[in-house]
C-alpha cells in the first residue's frame, strides 16, 4: 500500500510542476508577442490618465485585503 501512495505523491508533485511550468510558458509567450498588458486588462492610456475604470484580470491573484477598498465608476 506504501508503495501506491509514494507512485501518488510522485505523480502529483510531477502534475503541479508541470502545472507551473505550462504556466510560465503562458506567460513567457504573452510577453514575447506583447500582450501581456491587453492579457491582463490593462489600458495604458487610462492608466496615463489616471482614470482606471476595471481592476486588472491578473491570474491566480487576487486583491490585497490590507488596502482600504476603491470604488471604480460603473461600466456603461
Amino acid at each position: 500500500m506504501l508503495s501506491f501512495e509514494a507512485a501518488l505523491a510522485t505523480a502529483e508533485s510531477t502534475l503541479m510542476s508541470a502545472m507551473a511550468a505550462y504556466e510560465k510558458s503562458r506567460i513567457e509567450l504573452d510577453r514575447a508577442v506583447g500582450v501581456t498588458l491587453d492579457h491582463a486588462g490593462i489600458n495604458v492610456s487610462d492608466a496615463a490618465r489616471g482614470q482606471v475604470n476595471r481592476l486588472p484580470n491578473v491570474p491566480y491573484v487576487a486583491p490585497r485585503k490590507d488596502l482600504p477598498a476603491i470604488e471604480l465608476p460603473a461600466q456603461q
